[in-house]
């Protein structure tokens, strides 16, 4: 939950422990009611914390722009964060701070999105606010040059990253026709001939209740619950939401190239392939397949992190350092990229030729070894179903999953993919490879330094495979638990540790606050900077790795190196 908020210890361990076998948030439980107005409501009931998430989205985002136009989904979600009628000022969100609440807020393809996370007690600020930001958002004109500013301050921090220019690009020559060519921020000179009126244009079309899902999870009751929205968006006035029509992507019959140059020290590539959308019978067996390819990381955008390393013996896995896939949840068919880098000696034709090789070997693989391809699929299987359960941990992953999947219509998929998942044979992984693996059917792009050495180095073979068990998750969850307090303790060295018992989620998570060093992190560990001067070092754990993970953890402590002078943190540097 982001309510809390981690000390400044100089050493912090916290596991999160299911309460029971059957602990976890059952989204199949949610109830789903439409207002007479077209808003949907989804509504579940959790009682393990005193908190309560909302989500609100809308069915708006860079699809819905047109050429000269882009980047007014995302603009408008900046500005919805400002003023409205009963909320001045930018009460709209110090309000949701005064409570002790969390809120965020963001814009893709299909969607654009507001979620926020407050004591109980406070369910009701939060309905107020969203159906003020539906109905009597303010777009005062004098803030638009400084929120335009904003905007393009964020529009050249990603310029700043080769991947993220890199990516432009190559969805840009992905689809010639389709909106999903829209760069979600939009262009820069678009983004600065963006007026009031277009605006205010853009609101009064795309927030109306029929284009909306609002998802609430929490310890609530359900009956109460849709008692204060209908008194709260009930009164909004029904508008009809027009039927989107969008240009038909023409088939794609023949690879397609690009290659840009810029102040780079490295290579980047991406490669993409046009992908199934979740409402495609093909989405469960892709899923599969980007696990046989690399790795997957579940179907949460929220906690999606624009690529997902490679697994050690996954077909793809070994052929770059950094080498990632990508395969985001998508209303129409969107996209599969593989992603990385490599010096800048390195050769594109080789790294090129390994992909090319892995996919061929895995293809051949499920073409003709129907034991070995069983195998492998069954591994695939347990680690996609085990990622599933890390996509729900707290009540606000929990309302972005169901408004998510709710907003591209597809709920049911996402409540039955587990199942779907245990449905997939070999012969699927088999066909989804020959549909959309074609090299005829891809984008490759490469970002280049712009004076480069020709030396070229020798890339390994990936080898190697690791055993994964099946998670046990049950069919349905027991009787819900209220989780008990958190335990502080302390070793005998004085480190303390906190302990927090959840009934959410049948998932573990050991996390250490430390100070920066040079750590030597396996797969399982992921690190980040919570704060100034400090490192946090994480693992996402089924119940019964906890003990494995915590010795995996004293012994990156113990093996950490210091950092050198010109990499050291002054913890008292603002």
């Amino acid at each position: 939950m982001h309510l809390f908020r981690w000390p400044a210890l100089l050493a912090v361990a916290a596991l999160l422990f299911p309460g029971q076998a059957a602990a976890y948030l059952d989204l199949a439980a949610a109830s789903v009611e439409k207002l007479d107005n077209g808003l949907t409501v989804i509504v579940l009931e959790d009682p393990s914390f005193p908190v309560v998430s909302v989500q609100m989205l809308y069915r708006s985002g860079a699809i819905d722009e047109v050429s000269g136009k882009t980047g007014l989904a995302h603009f408008l979600e900046h500005m919805a964060f400002r003023d409205s009628e009963n909320f001045p000022d930018t009460g709209l969100v110090s309000s949701i701070y005064a409570v002790g609440g969390e809120w965020h807020g963001y814009t893709w393809l299909d969607q654009t999105t507001y979620f926020a996370t407050v004591p109980v007690a406070d369910l009701g600020l939060l309905l107020r606010i969203e159906a003020d930001r539906m109905a009597r958002l303010e777009i005062p004109a004098a803030m638009l040059e400084a929120e335009a500013g904003a905007i393009l301050s964020e529009m050249h921090g990603y310029e700043n990253d080769p991947a993220t220019v890199l990516q432009d690009y190559v969805l840009y020559l992905t689809f010639l026709a389709h909106p999903y060519r829209n760069n979600t921020i939009g262009w820069e000179n678009d983004v600065l001939a963006i007026t009031h009126s277009d605006l205010v244009e853009f609101y009064q079309a795309n927030y109306r209740p029929g284009n909306a899902v609002l998802a609430i999870v929490g310890d609530v009751k359900k009956d109460d619950v849709m008692q204060q929205v209908r008194h709260l968006f009930g009164q909004v006035k029904s508008r009809p939401v027009p039927a989107a029509q969008y240009t038909p992507e023409p088939a794609q019959t023949g690879e397609r190239r690009v290659l840009i140059h810029g102040a780079l020290d490295r290579k980047y590539f991406k490669i993409a392939y046009r992908a199934p959308s979740v409402s495609s019978p093909d989405f469960a067996a892709f899923l599969l397949t980007q696990e046989l390819l690399s790795a997957g990381s579940g179907v949460s955008f929220l906690q999606n992190d624009w690529g997902t390393p490679a697994r050690p013996g996954a077909a793809l896995a070994g052929i770059a350092d950094d080498l990632t896939t990508w395969f985001p949840p998508s209303e129409q068919d969107y996209v599969f990229t593989i992603n990385g880098s490599i010096p800048a000696q390195g050769s594109e034709e080789e790294i090129e030729a390994a992909i090319d090789t892995g996919m061929g070997t895995l293809r051949a693989r499920f073409q003709t070894d129907s034991q070995s391809a069983g195998e492998a699929l069954e591994q695939a299987r347990a680690r996609a179903i085990r990622e599933l359960t890390f996509d729900v941990q707290t009540t606000e992953d929990a309302a972005h999953q169901l408004a998510f999947f709710a907003g591209m219509d597809a709920l049911d998929v996402l409540t039955d993919l587990p199942q779907a998942l245990r449905s997939v044979s070999v012969a699927d992984i088999n066909r989804v490879l020959d549909r959309y693996m074609d090299k005829d059917r891809r984008v490759v792009g490469w970002y280049l330094p712009a004076s480069e050495d020709t030396a070229r180095r020798e890339q390994a073979d990936p080898t190697g495979s690791a055993p994964v068990t099946q998670p046990e998750i049950a069919a349905a969850p027991g009787p819900k638990e209220t989780a008990s307090p958190a335990l502080l303790k302390h070793l005998s060295n004085g480190t303390p540790v906190i302990i927090n018992r959840s009934t959410i989620s049948p998932t573990a998570v050991l996390r250490l606050i430390v100070p920066p060093a040079g750590y030597a992190l396996p797969a399982e560990a992921s690190s980040n900077e919570p704060a100034w001067g400090l490192v946090s070092l994480n693992f996402e754990l089924l119940p019964g790795e906890v003990g494995p993970a915590i010795v995996m953890a004293r012994g990156i402590l113990a093996s950490a190196a210091p950092l050198p002078a010109n990499q050291s943190v002054d913890a008292g540097d603002p």
